[in-house]
Order: C-alpha cells, then structure tokens, then sequence
C-alpha cells in the first residue's frame, strides 16, 4: 500500500504490474451532533455525518452503550436514518426508559475509525401542580398587595408571567411591582386601577400552564368630601344637615349626637346621608 500524499488518502497498487486498484480515505465527521432539549413525546434528530472511501458505516452510543435502533429492534422508537443521524419518533421519560444521556456517533470502515463531539439529550418536562397558587385578595389603596404563585417543577426551569384581565402585565416596566420568591408578585401603592382578575402561568419548552383566576379588589378608605355645618333655627322648623362622603365599596354612615341620644321619631337618614 502506497501513501498517495495527503492526511487519512491511501492508493492500493498490485504487487505484478503497479495497476492501482482503488483509493482509501479515513473516515471523517463533517457533522458533529449538538446538545438540544426537547418536549417529552416529541420527535427529534441527533444529527450526524460522515465521509470517507470506502464510505463509514455510523453506529450511535448513549452514555457509553451501543444506541439499539428499528428495525433490528422492533420496540425502539429510534432509527438510524440514511445520512447517520439518529431521529427519535418521539423522546421517552419514564422511570423504565429514558432517552435522556450523552450521544456520540462513530464513523468506521476498513481504514478506520473516528468519533463525534459529545451531544447531551436534554427532554423538556412540566410538572402538573403549581406549589402555590394565588387567592382572592383585598386590599386598600395605597397598600402593599401579596400575589403568590410558585410554578410546578420542571426541565428546563420553568419562567413565570401574569396576567390581569387576560393581558400580559410587565412586571419589569412597572416601579410598582416586583416579583418576589419564585413566582409571587408584590404590587406597592396599589392602585384602584389595578383591581381586575389575575392569573399566573408558568410555561418551558414543554408547554404552559395557568392558575385558575382570582379576584384583586381594591378598596378607597371612607373620606368627607363635605361634613355637616353649624346650623341655627327656630323651634318647631325642619332641618337637614349634609354629609357627603367617599370610599369604594359605599361607606356606612352613621349619625351620632355629641350630647345624648337624637330623637328616633323625629329624624330620617336620606339616601345621601343627609340628617334631616
């Protein structure tokens, strides 16, 4: 066997006449496999090529065991696809199988072998059960307001949002809110604006999830926009002493006399808390 000049290139001659039968090359990996996550039960492909002369036959290995693949194994929801790579019908998590591990591909012939980069097999999961979901809530405003939410577990770490009357409220964007925890979100100086229903949900690369809606309401304190005044009259006349007042829900008034109990036969609460 005579070298023909260049790196893993062998020319074969016969030993009578010089004749050259055929050339060889090394096998070489023109593409590597790379890390990826995937969605449990999704498909994937774990790329993998390969030349040389004569052409490399690829085989797969996880964490150090030789890949079995369909159909040599009628079970195996993995297939060795023409070009090398090895494509998954659909990935598997359970406590009987995981497709989960390092892959790597060799490449071999007669002259040869060579072996991929390592690729990790990451399979995306979302638990079913958030730890901690939110509740109705009151509160006045101007106060602090407690919304707690903490995700279900899950691969990759799942990320949070929440929404308020179905649109997506930044957090980021707001002075007035910052999450807390895993998940919870504090509202400072609430206002009546942000009364509405909200959810959290929390979602990954295997999908999303969302707490049933609760209710913020937020309350104004009472407040006299206008009191009684002092009031002068005669005897035997009818009088009406005002009150205004604000504050969400309704406030309850309730007329009182500085000195003594007022006559209960003789005095009437109107609909807008005037005394008369």
């Amino acid at each position: 066997m005579a070298d023909s000049g260049s790196a893993g290139q062998f020319c074969l001659e016969a030993e009578g006449g010089g004749q050259r039968l055929g050339s060889y090359r090394s096998p070489r990996i023109t593409e590597h496999p790379t890390d990826m996550t995937v969605p449990r039960n999704e498909p994937a492909t774990l790329n993998c090529k390969a030349e040389g002369k004569p052409a490399p036959t690829i085989r797969w290995f996880k964490d150090g065991q030789l890949v079995r693949t369909s159909p040599s194994d009628p079970k195996s929801q993995r297939v060795l696809l023409p070009t090398g790579s090895l494509f998954f019908l659909r990935v598997v998590h359970s406590k009987k199988e995981d497709d989960a591990g390092v892959y790597w591909c060799e490449a071999s012939s007669d002259v040869g072998t060579v072996i991929s980069n390592n690729a990790t097999l990451e399979i995306a999961v979302l638990r079913d059960d958030f730890r901690a979901t939110p509740a109705d809530t009151v509160v006045a405003a101007g106060e602090v307001a407690l919304l707690e939410c903490m995700p279900p577990r899950g691969h990759p770490e799942p990320l949070v949002r929440w929404r308020k009357n179905g649109q997506v409220v930044n957090i980021q964007a707001s002075h007035r809110h910052e999450f807390v925890d895993e998940g919870s979100v504090v509202i400072r100086d609430v206002e009546q604006s942000d009364a509405g229903q909200y959810t959290c949900e929390a979602w990954n690369l295997a999908g999303s999830k969302t707490t049933p809606p609760i209710q913020l309401s937020v309350h104004i304190k009472p407040a006299f926009i206008r009191g009684p005044r002092d009031t002068v009259t005669l005897t035997e006349r009818t009088v009406e002493l005002e009150c205004e007042v604000s504050g969400d829900p309704p406030p309850l008034v309730t007329w009182r006399r500085l000195r003594g109990d007022l006559p209960e036969h003789r005095t009437t609460v109107l609909e807008d808390h005037t005394l008369r």
